[in-house]
């Protein structure tokens, strides 16, 4: 019986929550980081989200026509010594 010895490179679990049932507030990123610092997760990144919306339409060939807006920011916090993140946002986790 053959055996592998592969390792998992990343996995992700995520939690969404409902948007109406939370009120969300910029503040909670530094409560939340206070809170899982002293597990380890001693860095920390903001990342701001980009849409992009490309829409190609057959009545102007060869013209896309595309919209861009930013998107909500979330932040990163990552362990080092355990190689983990714990990614934040409005809504999710």
């Amino acid at each position: 019986m053959p055996t592998s010895k592969h390792q998992l490179a990343e996995v992700l679990c995520g939690f969404w929550f409902d948007n109406d049932s939370n009120d969300w507030d910029s503040t909670f990123f530094g409560k939340y980081f206070e809170k899982v610092s002293i597990l380890g997760f001693v860095e920390k990144q903001e990342q701001k989200a980009v849409q992009v919306k490309v829409e190609l339409n057959s009545e102007q060939k060869g013209v896309p026509i595309s919209e861009m807006k930013e998107g909500e920011m979330r932040m990163v916090f990552r362990n080092p010594e355990k190689n983990a993140a714990i990614i934040l946002s409005r809504n999710y986790i």
